[in-house]
């Protein structure tokens, strides 16, 4: 029998275990602000428009979040099928998959909790490859490999985000194993670490940004290659520079290959398509995101924003062995003497993999800083790389202290793995079943970060509304929430988002979240007049305050019927849709629209504009007659009916 060290097979089964068991518990708790759209457009939308054949319909962001569809998809199809196997749904499946939120929520989780565990098995084995070249099943490489591989799936942002239905996690898995393969591709050639670096870049490029970094990535490390060599050899070598480009168009070509095979938007109209998702981004490109930053509410947080909130997100085991590591690629720079027995800290394949590492660091870090959206989770894919440098740091300084004691350290190399896991899985569990609030205690945890960076992205408002539903008049209640997408599913009564001071005047209860009262939004007026308040009751998660419940007495009695679907859509500063109704008899279909005037009316008369957000389009002109062309369109685009007029 193999000993467990050497069987590769059973490794990967219980890495995968021990990954996917924190992802999955607890896994419908709450919603975070983006998992509506995620599931219903990235999801739902592109499922109806594949089974009627609307390739091009299955263009649904710029992201272009194409990976997160086919993730949705699957949970969504899977779910549908073990349901009509047991009889628990007679609907069709395009029918099926716009159905309650929390009930396809588990279903739509699942297959990203199955990627990021999946993702810890193959970051060990490209580990392993990398530091036993040989493949002689080194100890010590087993054992940092598999320290590595469990302090990521143990680290608690990246635990957080492998629970929820977005595009960070996975972004962050292709990238991580696209560089590992590359960097395996240029050190030991073999054509199929190319390919599989190639098709992890291109499932990058088709989640989201930053992953389009990789292809650049690619051609600069290749190019360094080919420099590095010529230095050593005092000349260049041209024929080594051939070999590299061959391989980034190689590379390019399998990318490109993928890119099409896997995205139906490209099928029918690749062109069309391409630019469409290049304009859209090129038109949001100079657009910031309001975050928190220092203590005020911001949208350019500057350069130093991902220094600060990176080393936030990270553990105190992750990030004292990160600096650690970056201190091991120097310090024998520092003490190398002419005629004296210089020290390396690690074995050379060690030491290149940590230049490696940190090169793609902080470059990454680099093109996210270039960006003027900036959010923590969007440089995640910073996260295993930076886990795998602090193993490596711990792993540098025991091989440091114990060089004069060679026959020692086999064993020690598996204790000290064996105590990175254990520290790390100490430090994220508890924080269970809210990674999200954790924050490094080395620089001051959640009470610091309140204070400092964006805290809340929809966790623990499940509680407000289990709070708010114990009242005896809870189905009659209408709640003014920011984001009540994560709030409405929980909550048995009525409410809407909290975008504009009006909805507090129709609300008998006002919920002011964390990040909402960090941002002072809808203004710092009414943020600040509610938080001079005596709250009812404050919902908190270890200890610190999230979201806060006051009690209302609405001001507006007049507003959209009860038999109506609420949305709040803004056209401009004008007005705003507060609901809709439909009412089909025969084979006439009435739309009753429910609008709130922002701005006192004006009956002046000017040049219109139209305007398209979410699924209704209006021609709108501003500040002057409130005159508005309003259109029910069929799926491919025909305009079915149109109203012009005032509302």
């Amino acid at each position: 029998m193999k000993p467990l060290k050497r069987s590769p097979y059973l490794w990967t089964f219980l890495l995968f275990v021990a990954a996917l068991l924190p992802r999955l518990f607890d896994l419908g708790q709450f919603l975070t602000s983006d998992e509506k759209t995620n599931i219903f457009l990235a999801g739902s939308a592109v499922v109806q428009a594949f089974l009627r054949g609307d390739w091009a319909g299955t263009y649904w962001h710029f992201y272009p979040g194409v990976t997160m569809s086919w993730a949705d998809a699957l949970g969504m199809v899977a779910q549908w099928l073990w349901e009509r196997l047991t009889g628990a749904t007679n609907l069709p499946l395009s029918a099926f998959v716009e159905g309650d939120i929390r009930h396809l929520l588990i279903a739509t989780r699942l297959p990203y909790a199955a990627l990021t565990a999946a993702f810890v098995p193959a970051v060990y084995h490209l580990l392993r490859r990398w530091l036993s070249p040989a493949g002689d099943g080194d100890f010590p490489a087993h054992a940092l490999s598999l320290g590595a591989a469990l302090v990521i799936a143990f680290d608690p942002f990246f635990l957080a985000h492998s629970r929820v239905v977005h595009a960070d996690a996975p972004v962050a898995v292709f990238m991580t194993l696209s560089a590992l393969a590359w960097f395996l591709y240029l050190r030991d050639g073999g054509r199929r670490m190319l390919v599989f670096s190639a098709v992890m870049g291109s499932l990058a490029a088709l989640t989201k940004a930053p992953g389009q970094f990789m292809a650049p990535f690619v051609v600069v490390t290749a190019l360094g290659d080919w420099a590095l060599a010529g230095w050593r050899a005092r000349r260049p070598d041209w024929r080594h520079f051939r070999r590299r480009l061959l391989d980034v168009t190689l590379w390019g070509a399998a990318a490109l290959v993928i890119f099409v095979a896997v995205w139906p938007a490209m099928w029918s109209d690749p062109v069309g398509t391409v630019t469409r998702m290049l304009s859209e981004t090129l038109g949001k490109a100079d657009e910031g995101h309001l975050v928190y930053f220092m203590g005020r509410p911001t949208t350019d947080p500057g350069l130093w924003f991902y220094l600060y909130v990176i080393p936030f997100r990270m553990t105190p085991l992750t990030s004292l062995g990160a600096a650690l590591s970056l201190g091991i690629l120097f310090v024998p720079l520092w003490r190398k003497r002419p005629g004296k027995n210089n020290v390396s800290l690690l074995p050379t394949p060690y030491s290149l993999l940590l230049l490696l590492l940190w090169f793609y660091t902080l470059t990454l870090l680099l093109f996210g800083d270039l960006s003027p959206k900036k959010q923590d989770r969007y440089l995640l894919p910073l996260f295993p790389v930076l886990d795998v440098l602090a193993v490596m740091g711990w792993f540098g300084l025991t091989h440091y202290a114990l060089r004069t004691t060679r026959h020692a350290l086999r064993a020690t190399y598996s204790v000290v793995a064996a105590l990175l896991i254990l520290v790390q899985a100490a430090i994220a569990l508890p924080w269970h079943p809210y990674y999200l609030a954790y924050f490094n205690p080395l620089m001051g945890g959640l009470p610091r970060a309140v204070q400092t960076t964006l805290v809340g992205w929809g966790e623990g408002l499940e509680q407000a509304a289990a709070y708010l539903n114990q009242k005896p008049d809870a189905e009659s209640l209408y709640v003014a929430v920011t984001p009540s997408q994560t709030f409405l599913p929980y909550f048995r009564g009525r409410g809407e988002n909290f975008y504009t001071n009006d909805v507090a005047l129709r609300a008998d209860y006002v919920i002011i979240y964390r990040a909402q009262q960090q941002r002072l939004a809808p203004s710092p007026e009414i943020v600040r007049e509610y938080m001079r308040r005596q709250p009812e009751k404050v919902i908190t998660i270890k200890g610190v305050p999230y979201a806060w419940i006051f009690r209302n007495d609405p001001l507006i009695f007049r507003d959209v019927p009860p038999d109506a679907a609420l949305v709040n859509i803004g056209f401009g500063e004008v007005m705003r849709l507060a609901g809709y109704r439909l009412d089909a008899a025969g084979d006439a279909l009435t739309v009753d629209l429910f609008w709130h005037a922002l701005p006192p009316i004006e009956t002046a008369t000017g040049p219109c504009h139209e305007e398209r957000v979410e699924n209704f389009t209006a021609t709108v002109c501003p500040r002057l007659n409130y005159a508005v062309s309003v259109r029910v369109a069929a799926p491919d685009g025909a305009v079915i009916a149109q109203h012009d007029g005032w509302p």
